[in-house]
């Protein structure tokens, strides 16, 4: 079953490859080939075995997924989400996310008296 799952993910990516290389009319930007790099880094840290990122994998994954996504779509169209002028309202709303996170988190680790 297991060489069924890679065989079908291995045609997957070739036939994506290929669409790519056919259609794209500008090269890679740079952060689809440091969401490439991350995925591929973060595939051997976990086949190693690495705590936090086995731990945290999954976020990690589509992170660069993404990356390399939009990338891909921007070779392709010449625009994408992340290349659009209303990055930096996405980078608040992110941040102001991640902030409001952590607050709850660390309140909740206040109260429980872990830190």
């Amino acid at each position: 079953m297991t060489g069924l799952g890679i065989t079908i993910t291995s045609v997957t990516v070739l036939v994506l490859l290929a669409e790519f290389l056919r259609h794209r009319h500008a090269p890679l930007a740079g952060y689809g080939w440091l969401g490439l790099m991350t995925l591929g880094l973060a595939e051997w840290l976990v086949f190693r075995g690495f705590q936090p990122v086995t731990i945290y994998f999954t976020p990690i994954a589509w992170t660069a997924y993404l990356l390399l996504s939009d990338a891909a779509v921007l070779a392709i169209r010449g625009h994408s989400r992340l290349t659009i002028s209303h990055v930096s309202s996405l980078e608040s709303r992110c941040f102001r996310s991640l902030s409001g996170w952590f607050s709850r988190r660390t309140t909740c680790a206040w109260g429980t008296g872990l830190i």
